[in-house]
């Protein structure tokens, strides 16, 4: 069974990250992966990670507008020469097109939405998602990765048999819980607790209250670190509220990196205080790394946590919740380290890559049967 799966673009998102590794397990679950991105490929793109016994193919159709024609007619033309069984659109942009594009070259579609309903505000930003539910509800299935996101989109629409939740999965072989030694270059000392932060630079994620929540942390931990990975628009905002705090000494910004599991097991914790998920990938990976979680009660965070269990949850917008949180974990190892086993088992349990595969197998060819993707996960 061949699929074909459409994504804006190869840059380093969540859903890129996840889709380098579907390109690994689909094989093993029965069908063979080619991709192609709406936008033009990025420098850095995540598709080069992939092993090469995947043999992965990926093209761009090298456009750019949401609206551009051009776009429709040169997927239709990918399908044709793929000679694809299923498409399969990731995102509200490839799922606008891959379902036109399917209307001229007629193949069973499914698509996955991985952002909650209007995560961005904006006339235009709610068109362009009343387009792509339209779209995807004449398709063969919509998938939701959290539950979270399901329930954002039922508010706004009607639900449909063709709707699916499939959490997303991982490849649990490539995360260790040994802990690791951090980079030289940080200048962190070895033993001082420390709170990854691995997210991109943007305001949904949550830097400046987590700043503001460090000096509160100090107070009680003072030789703990806070471990800031990423990199985006904020940067700027995010260095002068650093200043303005006087935490310079006690915060580390590390840029993108490539070694991110590496980083996360030499930490106490990872820290994402985000305003809106769907399941993120980073807590899915940081449990898989062993490690305790801090996050916010935000979309779909709760579902990659034991809620006092694996990490803590905090409410929104509450600083004095979040430093307590961060300063009982940085401050007690011994739990942290609890914490952390238990993340792992949980991550095992709900984000195993190779159970991710073997149901999307099965959306695929129930697709093919014309059999909704509500219905073929709902009888597994």
């Amino acid at each position: 069974m061949k699929v074909l799966t459409v994504i804006d673009g190869f840059a380093l998102g969540g859903a890129e990250r996840l889709l380098a590794t579907l390109a690994v397990f689909g094989p093993r679950a029965g069908f063979e992966l080619e991709m192609v991105g709406i936008r033009a490929p990025e420098v850095h793109g995540t598709m080069e990670g992939v092993p090469a016994e995947a043999q992965l193919t990926t093209s761009s159709l090298h456009t750019g507008r949401f609206s551009d024609p051009i776009a429709v007619k040169r997927l239709a033309d990918v399908i044709r020469r793929a000679d694809c069984d299923v498409v399969h659109a990731h995102l509200e942009r490839a799922s606008t097109i891959a379902w036109l594009a399917g209307t001229i070259v007629p193949r069973p579609t499914v698509c996955t939405f991985h952002h909650p309903a209007r995560e961005i505000p904006g006339a235009v930003t709610a068109a362009k998602e009343d387009l792509a539910v339209f779209g995807a509800g004449r398709t063969k299935g919509l998938i939701f990765p959290s539950r979270d996101t399901w329930d954002s989109f039922e508010r706004r629409f009607r639900r449909r048999p063709t709707w699916a939740l499939l959490y997303n999965g991982i490849d649990l072989s490539e995360f260790s819980t040994e802990p690791a030694v951090m980079p030289e270059e940080f200048g962190i000392p070895p033993d001082v607790p420390v709170a990854a932060f691995v997210a991109a630079f943007h305001r949904r994620k949550g830097h400046e209250e987590a700043l503001r929540a460090w000096p509160g942390v100090l107070e009680r931990v003072p030789e703990a670190r806070m471990l800031l990975v990423g990199a985006g628009a904020e940067d700027a905002n995010i260095r002068r509220t650093i200043d303005e705090l006087g935490i310079g000494d006690r915060v580390v910004m590390a840029g993108l990196r490539s070694d991110v599991p590496n980083i996360m097991r030499a930490s106490t914790l990872v820290l994402l205080p985000s305003r809106s998920e769907a399941v993120p990938t980073v807590l899915i990976e940081a449990a898989a790394c062993g490690r305790a979680i801090v996050a916010t009660k935000a979309g779909g965070n709760w579902e990659a946590l034991e809620d006092e269990r694996s990490g803590l949850l905090v409410p929104l917008d509450d600083i004095p919740a979040l430093t307590s949180a961060l300063a009982q974990l940085l401050g007690d190892p011994a739990r942290a380290e609890e914490m952390g086993r238990a993340g792992r088992a949980f991550a095992e349990e709900r984000f195993d890559a190779s159970v991710w595969a073997d149901r999307l197998s099965a959306v695929y060819a129930g697709a093919i049967d014309g059999v909704p993707a509500g219905e073929t996960l709902a009888a597994a």
